[in-house]
C-alpha cells in the first residue's frame, strides 16, 4: 500500500511542498517501439487540463505548471501544497505520437481507447464484440518493448458478462480462471475450494447510509439520526448478513488508512435506548404501530443500487429501524440509473452507498461542502465550517503527522453530527484458479489493483537440473 517507481526513476519534493521534480527511467519506449520521454508526460497533463476533453483528472492538476528541464527531468508546480498530490501522478500516459493528430473533441471517441499503445507489461492483441457492440472478450499479450520483468503468461484473455449468475457459471463450468467482485451469497455455496483459492483482499472503502434532511424534514432532528444509528445491529450485519466479509466501522476512514482513530463517539446497538430516545422526542408509537407527532409520521425511504448486496443489507436495516417504529421503505433503482437519476440529482432521503478513498485518503471530495452538488461526492450535503476548515489544512500540508490529527477532528466532528451512518467496510472477493501462481497480494486501493503484479502470475513449471 505505498507507492513506487515506475516510469519515473526519482523525484524530489521542495520544502515548501509546491515543486515536484520527476527524473524518468532511461530508453523506456512505447508498445510500438517509439520512445517514451518527458513530452509524453506533459502532452499527457495537457490533455488533463483541457477542458474540452472533460478528464475526471482535470480538478486534481488544472493549476499545475509544467516545466520541461530535459528529455528526461521535468517539474510539476502548484500553487498550493497538496498532499495527496504524488498519488495522483499514478495515471497512465498517452503517446503524443499517436495522440497529437486526434482533435480533443473527438477524444472520447477515439479507437485507441480499446485499442491503445501502452507500456506496461502487457499490449493489446484483440478483443470481440457482440451485436449490439458491446465488448464480449479482450485479450493481451506481453509487451516486447516492457522495460521491466518480462511476464511469464503469454496471453491473459478477459471475458465479459451480463450478470453474476452467468459468470459465476463460467467458472463452474471451467470456461475462466478468475472473478473478481464475487457477491457475498456466492462464495461458500457456489465455489469448488478444490479447484481454487479463495482472498479476501482489504480496500479503504466504507459503506454508510448517507442522510438528505434537504428532502425529509426529521432527518434534520439530531435525537432522530441518533435513534436511527443505534436502532442498527451491525455486529448482525457483519457475522450473518456479509457472512463474516466485512469489519464494522465508526467513522469515514477505515482501519489501517493514515488517520484512522478508534478514538471517536461510538454508537453501539441498543433499539430499546432508540425507542426511548424517539418517546422523549415525541415521537409516540400510535395503534397502527408506527410513530406520529401530530400530523407527521416517522417515515424514511432508503435508496438503494439493484445489486444482492446492498438488497440484503437494506432489508436488515429496514427491519431495525421498523423495530423502533419508523416506518422504512426501500426504493431499489436499477444499477444503469444510479448515477444519473440518484446520486447526480441527490434525490433521496437516505441512500446506500459505498466510497472509495483510493490510496490517500483525503476525505475532502466526499465531505467538504463544496462538494456537496455534482459532480462533488459528498452524499450527506452536510454543510460544517469548522469540518471544511480542517480538510482544507489537512491537504495543504505534506506532514502525515499533522494530517493524521486534522482527520481525527474531522471524524469527531462526524461521529457527532450523525449525518451518515457508517456500517462497515466491506471485503474484495477475489477467486482465482489454484494452477495459478505468483498472486501475492492482501490489500488493494482499488479493484483493478488485484492485477498490480500479474507479470509474475504463472501457471507452468518444469523441473531443471541443477549442477
Amino acid at each position: 500500500m505505498q507507492l513506487i517507481n515506475n516510469l519515473a526513476e526519482s523525484y524530489t519534493v521542495s520544502d515548501d511542498g509546491k515543486i515536484y521534480t520527476i527524473t524518468l527511467r532511461k530508453n523506456l519506449t512505447w508498445s510500438d517501439g517509439e520512445p517514451l520521454t518527458v513530452a509524453d508526460i506533459i502532452f499527457t497533463i495537457q490533455a488533463i487540463q483541457d477542458p474540452i476533453i472533460k478528464s475526471s483528472l482535470a480538478s486534481s492538476l488544472q493549476n499545475v505548471k509544467t516545466n520541461v528541464i530535459d528529455d528526461y527531468t521535468f517539474t510539476l508546480e502548484l500553487s498550493e501544497p497538496f498532499a495527496p498530490f504524488l498519488t495522483t501522478l499514478t495515471f497512465g500516459i498517452l503517446p503524443q505520437h499517436i495522440w497529437q493528430n486526434i482533435q480533443p473533441t473527438n477524444f472520447l471517441l477515439a479507437e485507441l481507447n480499446i485499442k491503445p499503445i501502452g507500456n506496461g507489461p502487457y499490449q493489446f492483441k484483440s478483443l470481440t464484440k457482440d451485436k449490439q457492440g458491446g465488448i464480449r472478450s479482450y485479450t493481451l499479450e506481453p509487451n516486447p518493448n516492457y522495460f521491466g520483468q518480462k511476464p511469464y503468461l503469454k496471453k491473459i484473455s478477459f471475458k465479459f458478462y451480463p450478470d453474476y449468475e452467468t459468470a459465476i457459471q463460467a467458472l463452474q463450468d471451467g470456461n475462466i480462471d478468475s472473478l473478481g467482485s464475487l457477491p457475498r451469497g456466492s462464495v461458500k455455496s457456489k465455489i469448488n475450494n478444490r479447484l481454487y483459492n479463495l482472498y479476501q483482499l482489504s480496500l479503504p472503502q466504507y459503506t454508510a447510509i448517507f442522510l438528505n434532511p434537504q428532502l425529509n424534514e426529521v432527518l434534520k432532528n439530531k435525537i432522530v439520526r441518533q435513534a436511527l444509528i443505534i436502532a442498527i445491529d451491525r455486529d448482525n450485519l457483519v457475522n450473518n448478513t456479509l457472512s463474516g466479509q466485512a469489519k464494522k466501522i465508526d467513522g469515514a476512514i477505515p482501519p489501517g488508512a493514515l488517520g484512522y482513530t478508534d478514538n471517536i463517539k461510538k454508537y453501539s446497538f441498543d433499539s430499546g435506548w432508540a425507542a426511548e430516545l424517539l418517546e422523549q422526542n415525541g415521537w409516540p408509537r400510535q395503534d397502527d404501530g408506527w410513530r406520529h407527532k401530530g400530523e407527521a409520521k416517522l417515515a424514511i425511504t432508503l435508496t438503494i443500487p439493484d445489486r444482492e448486496e446492498y438488497i440484503e443489507v437494506a432489508n436488515a436495516i429496514r427491519d431495525n429501524w421498523n423495530n423502533i417504529g419508523v416506518e422504512t421503505s426501500l426504493e431499489v433503482i436499477p444499477t444503469f440509473r444510479w448515477q444519473k437519476d440518484i446520486i447526480t440529482t441527490r434525490n433521496y432521503q437516505a441512500v446506500l452507498a459505498s466510497e472509495i478513498l483510493l490510496l490517500d485518503p483525503d476525505p475532502y471530495p466526499f465531505w467538504h461542502s463544496s462538494q456537496n452538488q455534482a459532480p462533488g461526492l459528498s452524499l450527506s450535503i452536510f454543510a460544517n465550517d469548522n469540518l471544511d476548515k480542517i480538510l482544507e489544512q489537512a491537504r495543504q500540508t505534506i506532514d502525515p503527522n499533522f494530517r493524521a490529527v486534522k482527520y481525527n477532528d474531522f471524524q469527531s466532528i462526524l461521529a457527532e453530527e450523525i449525518y451518515a451512518i457508517f456500517l462497515y467496510s466491506p471485503s474484495y472477493t477475489y477467486v482465482i484458479n489454484k494452477d495459478i501462481q505468483g498472486f501475492n497480494l492482501f490489500e488493494i486501493s482499488t479493484p483493478a489493483e488485484r492485477l498490480t503484479d500479474i507479470n509474475s502470475w504463472y501457471r507452468l513449471t518444469d523441473r531443471i537440473w541443477k549442477k
